[in-house]
């Protein structure tokens, strides 16, 4: 059996969970059924998840989602057209380990930002670093970074995620400049991971929001022919949430 000073130990080695373990299995009236290789197995499955659990939190906040999605939970309606085994699929995160894109269009309310959150929390649990942020922050982001000199800085840390998830892809359309800024964060999420862009206008009007026609080939080209696409259709689950809750 363990004695007191190893589980000393193992709270100054900041094993901490696994001490705490330790001293509750012994101090437990079953211990004497158990060896000490089971109490050690027990102990390091306790230190562990404890950590998984820190990591994730730490990820999650990095993460910035604007919702908790999470993929246990998406609506599967008729009405909706979701496959859930492309659903499911995409939760496996095989899309960012081949840096792939993943694009969602939908109409307003249909539930793209939670489908994407859900999406990304996956990834958070699957220990892959992301980042959410809507399209139109980015732009206003990207020229105050400009203005203060912080831009190439801004750039490095979106390179550094695995998953850069971009919301409200088309809100406004991109002047030369916003354009040229969309395409150098395309270009390099195409070398070095992938995106997840959610958009209320179908793909094939994506063209037109950029002004300049040669910055929109250059851009889509890169997105396109790396991308799964989900259209989400039926009308706004904010609205079906609601009439919901008027009836209870």
């Amino acid at each position: 059996m363990l004695n007191k000073q190893t589980i000393e130990k193992m709270f100054s080695m900041h094993i901490s969970e696994m001490s705490n373990c330790c001293t509750r299995i012994l101090e437990s009236p079953d211990s004497q059924s158990l060896t000490t290789e089971e109490i050690i197995g027990l102990s390091v499955d306790a230190e562990w998840q404890l950590r998984q659990n820190r990591k994730l939190k730490r990820l999650l906040r990095k993460a910035s989602l604007a919702d908790n999605g999470c993929l246990e939970d998406i609506d599967y309606d008729q009405e909706r057209k979701l496959d859930k085994s492309t659903i499911l699929r995409l939760g496996e995160c095989t899309y960012i380990q081949e840096q792939n894109h993943v694009l969602i269009t939908g109409k307003t309310g249909c539930g793209k930002t939670y489908l994407v959150c859900a999406l990304g929390n996956m990834a958070c649990r699957r220990n892959y670093t992301v980042q959410y942020i809507r399209v139109p922050k980015l732009i206003i982001d990207m020229n105050i970074a400009k203005q203060e000199g912080t831009y190439n800085k801004l750039l490095s840390t979106l390179r550094k995620t695995n998953l850069l998830i971009l919301d409200d892809w088309g809100i406004a359309p991109f002047s030369e400049a916003s354009g040229r800024d969309i395409l150098e964060i395309v270009e390099e999420r195409t070398r070095i991971g992938s995106m997840l862009i959610s958009s209320q206008l179908p793909v094939n009007s994506w063209y037109e929001l950029f002004a300049d026609p040669t910055i929109a080939d250059a851009c889509l080209d890169r997105i396109l022919h790396k991308s799964y696409r989900i259209d989400i259709k039926g009308g706004s689950m904010r609205r079906k949430k609601s009439t919901i809750n008027d009836k209870e």
